[in-house]
């Protein structure tokens, strides 16, 4: 009867052996705080579990287990005399808190899995600070290209009408007529490499009609040779920041130049969704669908998958249920500011 309403609350090494076991045998050690809320909940027969760590992005959840409820009670998990996180652990039925047993024993379990939490907050810490970097960037060059586009150009322009008004107002065959249009020309030329630069920093389209827009004439684009229907949940799109605009907007143009090269399909669909918690992006066509034994992708899915990754984000192509191929992309919230000057996070 202990063994059914409390596991092995009686057997607290066993659990922890388990533990150890299972982790061995993960995938990697992101793994752990699964592991720990399993145990928890399949070992000791706990309602719910989750381990929160604490980040420089603020507390985030790694893992939970069960049915996590509010007046949880938390565990901390300390390595090397700092508080790491917190195991968070949903009392029994009829219990405010766990009783001392399970205390004991809870307390057992966040003392042992404490180190393996603490080197994946590192890991959390680090990747914040990476989205972070990223996020800066693609603002950083969305205000140069603005700033390059709509005052140095302009100022250019102005500079070169200027020059030209001289030119026309000497005869062509003074000293100074070719000076001039030879500054002319100059002007002209840094005009033309001004917004070539301008345009290289971020996609011209995505200051122009915006996420949405951008990605309805890119569909547009592609009439006569593929079929491209565009949606958007909810429509139309709420502002994201800039880091994420680019990778949504670069995402689905080399993965519809993808389909278009590749796939023999006569149509595509590129959905973009956000929701609390990700921006999900996801293309799907009506062709062939990938090879069987594809050993690797080409630099066009290597380079869709590093720009995911570098905002902490999944990436994954298959073959669809019904044939052709879905790629599947998304993005977890990325500290920064909104274009709008709100923050993200």
């Amino acid at each position: 009867m202990d063994r059914f309403y409390y596991g092995d609350r009686a057997r607290p090494y066993h659990v922890v052996r388990e533990l150890a076991e299972r982790l061995s045998q993960a995938a990697g050690p992101g793994e752990a705080p699964r592991l720990l809320c399993d145990a928890v909940v399949a070992g000791l027969r706990m309602p719910g579990a989750e381990v929160r760590i604490d980040t420089r992005g603020g507390s985030r959840v790694l893992a939970a287990a069960g049915a996590p409820g509010p007046g949880g009670t938390g565990f901390p998990l300390v390595y090397e005399g700092g508080i790491a996180g917190s195991l968070d652990v949903t009392p029994r039925p009829g219990y405010r808190v766990p009783d001392r047993q399970d205390q004991d024993v809870l307390r057992f379990l966040a003392d042992q899995m404490a180190p393996a939490i603490a080197s994946l907050r590192l890991y959390e810490d680090l990747r914040a600070a990476r989205e972070q970097m990223v996020v800066a960037r693609e603002d950083a060059r969305r205000r140069l290209r603005r700033n390059l586009h709509d005052d140095l150009g302009p100022a250019l322009s102005g500079v070169r009408l200027h020059v030209d008004t001289a030119r026309y107002a000497v005869p062509d065959g003074s000293a100074a007529a070719t000076p001039l249009a030879t500054a002319s020309e100059g002007i002209g030329q840094a005009t033309s490499e001004l917004r070539r630069i301008a345009d290289g920093l971020t996609p011209a389209a995505l200051d122009r009609l915006g996420l949405g827009e951008a990605l309805r004439e890119l569909a547009d684009r592609l009439a006569g040779r593929l079929r491209v229907g565009v949606e958007f949940t909810p429509d139309p799109l709420p502002p994201l920041p800039a880091a994420v605009e680019v990778a949504v907007y670069l995402i689905g143009g080399e993965a519809l130049n993808n389909v278009v090269r590749h796939s023999g399909a006569d149509a595509a669909t590129v959905t973009v969704r956000v929701v609390p918690d990700r921006v999900i992006v996801e293309v799907s066509d009506d062709g062939q669908g990938l090879p069987e034994h594809r050993t690797r992708g080409g630099v066009g899915l290597r380079s869709m998958e590093e720009r995911a990754a570098e905002l902490g984000g999944q990436f994954r192509i298959a073959n669809g249920p019904g044939g052709g191929a879905v790629l599947h992309a998304s993005f977890p919230p990325v500290a920064g500011p909104f274009p709008d000057g709100t923050d993200s996070g």
